[in-house]
């Protein structure tokens, strides 16, 4: 099943990609496409698979990787799967009512043994 879908997706990307070649009058889209795995094993996988950027936005760790044209595909997993939560201090919240919320630095460890 995950093959077929995989398989009309890429047929998908095919088809938008043969459109805007025949009709130069639709504008060219913006695209970042995203993908999620679910353990630190299927993320090795894929950063074995050539150079990617690592990034981090909010509870997401993220490989990211930039092609022609402004297309970017960025592999997902929760942060809480590949790296370690460490609280670090806490801040005073300014509001009605007051609170305290932790200060979190999270310390990831290489996704492939070979990585320094």
């Amino acid at each position: 099943m995950a093959e077929t879908r995989r398989a009309e997706f890429v047929a998908g990307l095919r088809e938008l990609a043969d459109l805007l070649e025949k009709h130069p009058d639709i504008p060219e889209p913006i695209m970042s496409a995203n993908a999620f795995v679910d353990t630190r094993e299927e993320l090795a996988k894929v950063a074995r698979l050539g150079f990617w950027e690592k990034c981090e936005q909010g509870e997401w760790f993220i490989l990211a990787r930039n092609f022609s044209a402004g297309l970017r595909l960025e592999v997902n997993i929760n942060r809480s799967k590949v790296c370690k939560r460490k609280v670090v201090g806490t801040r005073v919240v300014p509001a009605r009512p007051e609170r305290t919320e932790e200060i979190i630095e999270w310390i990831c460890a290489p996704i492939l043994p070979e990585e320094t």
